[in-house]
């Protein structure tokens, strides 16, 4: 459950990520420029974005989703209006049906806004469950969306990469990423077909199988003790290519 009372500047200092000196330079960045804690913090690099962004996902246990390999249903961004997306800073992204009812899943620059959340329930009808991305994914995405344009203090303009080619959520949890898609659009399933055994009766699949388990758990530990980010493992895969 998130903590409402905690503040974020108050949490990156009991978390030993920033100090107290990096969080009155931000304050003192936000009461020029605008904006919130934590993009003042990522404009002065005093943290990185994924830093950030893995902070609240350790903390608060929400979902990271990747904006720029979501597309988002026009029908689901109607229930929020422009208005309100860039008071808030949020988008939605979509709606989870469960035994107790539907909720309306929203990328949130502030998860911990009780006030906002209550708000946009009232406005789009839904429970909202909020979810977190990287702020200038939002920032790009409220642009692509409902057209606000150079709203993002002390970001770069960004663009949200390629469209997606169907309807999906990305989530990222633990440094492996997992798509969820539309009921109507999921593909029937089809079991694997394996390759033909081995002389010594394991089979390639089975092996490869286990290897890729291996490393996708060796994966998500680093990436949860904080001792590497997704992004950096990516560029290191990109030099060994």
């Amino acid at each position: 459950m998130v903590d409402a009372k905690k503040r974020l500047g108050d949490l990156l200092v009991e978390m030993k990520i920033v100090t107290e000196n990096d969080i009155f330079r931000a304050l003192k960045y936000q009461q020029q420029y605008g904006g919130k804690i934590g993009q003042s913090l990522v404009a002065l690099n005093i943290i990185s974005e994924d830093k950030l962004l893995a902070t609240l996902r350790y903390h608060f246990g929400l979902p990271v989703v990747d904006l720029r390999k979501t597309k988002i249903n026009t029908k689901i961004l109607d229930l929020i209006s422009s208005e309100m997306a860039e008071r808030y800073t949020t988008i939605p992204v979509k709606i989870e049906e469960s035994r107790t009812g539907k909720t309306l899943l929203m990328v949130m620059s502030n998860p911990l806004d009780i006030n906002a959340i209550e708000e946009l329930q009232f406005a789009a009808g839904y429970k909202v469950s909020p979810v977190i991305a990287k702020e200038s994914d939002i920032h790009a995405a409220l642009n692509k969306y409902y057209n606000l344009k150079g709203r993002a203090t002390g970001a770069t303009s960004v663009s949200v990469g390629e469209e997606p080619k169907s309807d999906e959520m990305t989530i990222i949890q633990g440094g492996e990423e997992i798509r969820v898609q539309d009921e109507e659009e999921k593909p029937p399933l089809k079991s694997p077909e394996k390759p033909p055994q081995q002389e010594d009766g394991a089979t390639n699949y089975e092996s490869g199988l286990k290897e890729r388990k291996m490393w996708r758990a060796l994966v998500k530990l680093l990436v949860e003790k904080e001792y590497i980010t997704m992004k950096e493992i990516e560029e290191m895969l990109k030099k060994e290519q």
